[in-house]
């Protein structure tokens, strides 16, 4: 079992700082969110854990900035289930069992602790928390300046934050210390983290701290005059139990009670009926409002213009990116589509080197080279095909886009980013489906062909890279309605390449489609693609859609190694029984025995032997002399009465003795009655 280390603390805490330095001295974090003005060293962060915590919130009706605790119980609720097992998937392949020791960190962690918890256990973890915090007035200076907070709503936060963590984290071993603390003296607190969790550091901590400096302190503390003063007289104190390392519960549960009550408080104002200030409360408050369908569920800061820059720094690093050719579909009734895919396109940090459009109605696009597509059925993916291996050619990439759904404005330089950096043979990412009640993300696996065997998962906006499609044998238009399913698996039988962005940048949009195509055509033509596809990996297979479209059972006829089917008998109804049994006879050679089982001293099964032998002439029973206490009854002369209750029927030698106990049953049951058979 492997050790994790959870680093804990509010925002602009010092995680950032707490995480590298550990990383330093040997402890695994990754570091995928890349530094910036508000975290020059770094957030020690991991993308899609932040958007599975995004998901999480949505689900549950809250965001980051709700001074409210989580609600009640949440952790236990039903629907908690696909988070836990996302969240372990997530682990399991990002920390396997030879990271010894790893971390995580995100102020998240806070209110989510739990669910990390539980799916760090199950992947095979030990877990231990680190709990970290900053002057409180300083931390509501960061906030303000990177997230516009006002001071009473980020010391609120803090305080909610502060007591939800240390109530979350009390039966787990953990250990506490200040960002002012690892700023004056790591090489102190380094040792002494390490003792307080029973862990050890593998490098030299000396060289682990030589980053850290006290510059990266540079917020000033916010003033504290004209607080309200319950909330000041709240966060001063439980500052100050932090500075004094008092972490009594009893003191803690006091806390956690009164920034509930302050939380109360404000949360009654905001249902009033009535406005109390200027969009706080109010009949405009207390009804739902309506949800924006198009409300993107990233985080902002992975398209805001820090995020631009730290792309294109990057790029700038690589040098020249792939070129990418987008096929944009249009079929009858979707031109007025285009237009918004197409501006989706042109609003990229690093736009496609082409673009071209197959409509089937006529359209004039200054710019944008235009195919136009017979208005038949399958026209539009047949030429899709004929188009894709064309531009194959020339191009690096290729993708395929139908009017309507759109890119984020990072989604094309962070999937350029990733093939330049794996020469990915396919790349694909996650996705955004809009709908009624908000928009939710569709989180993809990660590429598996065993998987893909069973789903086709991977659904839109997949980069082919135009070599290795064309050493594939290119787009069957064939498979029309399959046909990306088809390469794909024509990819996966080659060995290819395979990445996955885990980011949300393609954009599905409602009514957005390719074709008229029906799904049992594509359900028919996907099942033969999979065919052929198991054939060829010599795994032949009968290929059924299961009840939703796009999964499959993969159904296979192999040779029965010997089954055994054992029936209790005790209060049976003989003609039905006679009935089984009788078809079961009758049917193709048993390959192993049939067991009926009662433990009635005077059991009718017997009595039916003599018709399901006539069933079954082959089926051959050997005896013993009766019992000298108990009279024989009439059964067929190839039957005679072994002691009471103990009847059996035995074929070809199968014969275990009553006194050691039948195979796998513990011997001395009250003397069952065993029958058994086999055909001959």
């Amino acid at each position: 079992m492997s050790d994790a280390i959870f680093i804990v603390g509010y925002y602009r805490s010092g995680t950032s700082a707490l995480s590298g330095t550990l990383e330093k001295a040997g402890v695994k974090f990754y570091n995928d969110a890349d530094a910036n003005e508000h975290n020059p060293l770094g957030f020690y962060e991991i993308p899609e854990l932040i958007q599975l915590d995004v998901d999480l919130f949505n689900r549950l009706g809250v965001d980051w900035t709700d001074v409210r605790s989580l609600p009640a119980g949440w952790a236990e609720r039903p629907d908690m289930a696909s988070f836990t097992a996302r969240l372990d998937e997530i682990l399991r392949r990002r920390f396997p069992p030879r990271e010894r020791l790893w971390g995580l960190k995100h102020p998240h962690l806070c209110r989510t602790l739990p669910l990390y918890e539980r799916a760090a256990r199950q992947a095979g973890h030990s877990p231990h928390v680190v709990h970290i915090f900053r002057d409180p007035w300083a931390a509501a200076s960061s906030q303000a300046r990177k997230n516009g907070l006002t001071r009473a709503h980020a010391l609120l936060l803090w305080l909610s934050y502060a007591t939800d963590a240390e109530r979350q984290a009390r039966h787990l071993p953990r250990t506490w210390l200040t960002y002012q603390e690892l700023l004056a003296d790591p090489q102190a607190q380094l040792p002494r983290i390490g003792a307080e969790l029973g862990l050890t550091f593998k490098r030299d901590l000396r060289a682990a701290c030589a980053h850290l400096n006290g510059q990266l302190n540079r917020s000033e503390n916010l003033p504290s005059e004209g607080l309200s003063q319950p909330l000041r007289r709240l966060v001063e104190a439980t500052w100050a139990a932090i500075q004094a390392r008092h972490f009594d519960p009893g003191l803690w549960d006091e806390l956690t009670e009164e920034t509930a009550d302050l939380v109360g408080f404000l949360n009654e104002i905001g249902a009033s009926r009535a406005r109390a200030l200027p969009a706080f409360g109010g009949a405009a408050m207390a009804a739902e409002a309506p949800r924006d369908v198009t409300a993107m569920p990233r985080p902002s800061e992975r398209t805001d213009e820090a995020a631009k820059a730290r792309l294109l720094a990057i790029q700038n690093q690589i040098g020249a990116l792939p070129r990418l050719t987008v096929l944009l579909a249009a079929p009858a009734g979707q031109a007025p589509a285009v237009t918004q895919s197409l501006e989706s396109l042109r609003a990229q940090w690093a736009p496609p080197a082409l673009i071209k459009v197959l409509a089937a109605d006529a359209l004039s696009l200054p710019g944008i080279e235009t195919i136009t597509v017979a208005d038949a059925p399958e026209a539009m993916t047949r030429a899709l095909c004929a188009a894709l291996n064309d531009a194959a050619r020339s191009a690096d990439y290729v993708a395929i886009l139908n009017a309507g759904d759109m890119i984020t404005p990072d989604g094309c330089l962070r999937m350029a980013l990733l093939a330049a950096q794996s020469q990915a043979d396919l790349l694909y990412s996650d996705e955004i489906v809009p709908r009624a009640e908000g928009a939710w993300i569709r989180q993809k696996p990660g590429w598996d062909v065993t998987r893909l065997r069973q789903a086709a998962y991977l659904g839109d906006w997949v980069w082919y890279q135009g070599e290795a499609l064309l050493a594939a044998g290119g787009f069957d238009e064939r498979r029309a309605g399959a046909e990306e399913y088809d390469v794909q698996l024509r990819f996966a039988a080659r060995g290819a390449r395979v990445e996955r962005l885990p980011e949300a940048i393609f954009i599905r949009q409602p009514g957005a489609k390719r074709d008229d195509i029906a799904p049992q055509i594509f359900c028919a033509r996907a099942a033969e693609a999979l065919s052929a596809h198991l054939a060829g990996a010599g795994l032949a297979a009968e290929v059924q859609n299961r009840q939703h479209m796009g999964l499959f059972h993969h159904v296979r006829l192999t040779q029965d190694p010997g089954t055994s089917l054992i029936m209790l008998c005790d209060g049976v109804e003989i003609p039905r029984l006679d009935q089984w049994m009788t078809g079961l006879f009758s049917g193709p050679a048993l390959s192993g025995p049939v067991i009926l089982v009662a433990t009635e001293r005077e059991s009718p099964v017997g009595l039916t032997w003599a018709r399901w032998r006539g069933a079954a002439p082959s089926c051959r029973a050997r005896c013993w002399p009766a019992s000298p206490t108990t009279p024989a009854p009439r059964w067929p002369r190839r039957w005679r009465w072994h002691p009471p209750s103990w009847w059996r029927c035995w074929m070809r030698g199968c014969w275990r003795s009553p006194r050691t106990g039948w195979k796998g049953c513990a011997p001395g049951w009250p003397t069952p009655a065993w029958r058994r058979w086999r055909r001959g």
